[in-house]
């Protein structure tokens, strides 16, 4: 039997991020650069050839990047099914693929039998309570449909307490600030969605 291993597992229930998915389901597209372009093109030049392409004026803040891509927030259904109708984005000499996002964006799906998650595992935070310091998580790498605050007291549940949460839409990051000792906080930490019998794992 096929296994798979996400070291620092989090299983998140479907319904607890459910409202983030749908807020933005039927207006977000994935613009996907050629690999030749990744490097060159920017928010603003994303922007620009959107408005300029399909006569809108589109906020610059719905424009977000994740990893190579480019995830935009259509003004509306109908914005979004016409830039998908075009399928291409033409930005300076370069063409940019634009995609139908999906809930799975960013994840794997896997048996929900093959995973176990650290969910119930005891708190690591209260063994070592007396080693706490004040610190500044920098988090990135979590897919646009689980950027929500209920996915981050999650993720922080079995690692210590969280104070505060600043997220950057630019580029889907979040600044944590904790009370905790470096050494309990994960280079890399994994999150499952529980889908039925799957589990769509970031």
């Amino acid at each position: 039997m096929t296994t798979f291993h996400y070291p620092n597992l989090t299983i998140i229930e479907e319904s607890q991020v459910q409202q983030t998915a749908s807020a933005i389901l039927g207006r977000a597209i994935v613009a996907k650069p050629h690999r030749s372009a990744q490097q060159l093109l920017c928010h603003q030049h994303i922007k620009d050839a959107i408005d300029g392409e399909f006569e809108t004026d589109i906020e610059i803040e719905k424009i977000s990047q994740f990893g190579t891509d480019y995830l935009v927030l259509a003004d509306s259904p109908a914005v979004a099914s016409q830039m998908l109708h075009r399928g291409s984005l033409n930005v300076h000499t370069f063409t940019v693929a634009l995609l139908p996002w999906t809930t799975e964006y960013g994840s794997v799906t896997v048996p929900l039998h093959t995973q176990v998650s650290n969910n119930q595992q005891p708190k690591i935070h209260d063994q070592q309570a007396t080693r706490k310091q004040r610190l500044t998580i920098q988090i990135s790498g979590i897919p646009p449909q689980l950027c929500c605050e209920a996915t981050l007291h999650s993720l922080f549940n079995n690692i210590c307490p969280i104070t505060n949460i600043s997220f950057n839409c630019f580029d889907l990051t979040y600044s944590v600030s904790a009370n905790a000792s470096p050494t309990i906080v994960p280079d890399i930490a994994h999150i499952a969605i529980k889908k039925q019998d799957q589990m769509v794992i970031s």
